[in-house]
């Protein structure tokens, strides 16, 4: 599946910064197109498991390198024409997460672009939605990039994953706390449904140190992602 970002008009040069949330399945981000400013291009692809919330700086934030592209076109620049970054990426985003990420110029750079006047620069084609406003979409050169907001002109190609009907898993332990002290405390656990089916019924098993404790029966329904999970204590 591919999802089009269209164009607003030249406004610059170098890298650019986006959002990418999953909605209700599970999706791997494959592959990028864009706009090149040069013929010989250099670009170094990072993604952070969290949104963009603030200037993207590669020496304070945690982004992971996935990838660097180096190639030539022929084809005229500068003129509207989507070129692909000649890369096939295997970067999965959870359903209901967001991702960070940044193509970022080594040599050569792509044309990024100012919002049009009321455009709130996001776009969702029913799986994904990418996010290129204030404090998210960053153009320039790194390792620091501060002009905000600017927008990616050109597409997202991604895979759909399906989720298992159902599929339950306990997504957190939120008592007793780490590092506690010796003492009686209760056991609390989230529950989530990363499955496609409304799920009401969960067996759960677990074990102290080592031991393993007597099972419960979880009857409380539990949503599909995208809707609240469920505490069990």
């Amino acid at each position: 599946t591919i999802t089009t970002v269209p164009p607003y008009g030249i406004n610059g040069t170098g890298g650019i910064t986006f959002n990418i949330k999953a909605y209700g399945h599970k999706v791997i981000i494959r592959r990028f197109w864009t706009e090149l400013a040069s013929t010989s291009c250099s670009f170094n692809i990072y993604y952070k498991t969290d949104s963009i919330s603030s200037a993207p700086n590669t020496g304070t934030q945690p982004w992971i390198l996935a990838a660097t592209a180096t190639f030539s076109t022929t084809n005229t620049v500068g003129t509207g024409t989507i070129d692909t970054i000649p890369l096939v990426l295997n970067i999965p985003i959870p359903a209901g997460k967001t991702y960070g990420f940044w193509i970022s110029t080594v040599s050569g750079g792509l044309y990024y672009r100012a919002p049009a006047t009321g455009d709130t620069v996001l776009r969702y084609d029913g799986n994904i939605h990418i996010n290129m406003g204030t404090g998210v979409g960053y153009g320039g050169a790194a390792p620091v990039v501060v002009t905000t907001p600017r927008s990616l002109c050109g597409r997202v190609g991604y895979e759909v994953v399906p989720n298992p009907t159902n599929n339950a898993s306990t997504s957190a332990i939120t008592s007793p706390p780490p590092g506690f002290c010796a003492g009686n405390y209760p056991v609390k656990a989230i529950i989530a449904n990363n499955g496609s089916n409304r799920i009401d019924s969960v067996r759960i098993r677990w074990t102290l140190d080592g031991v393993p404790q007597t099972g419960i029966n979880y009857s409380t329904p539990i949503d599909t992602p995208g809707h609240p999970y469920r505490d069990w204590e």
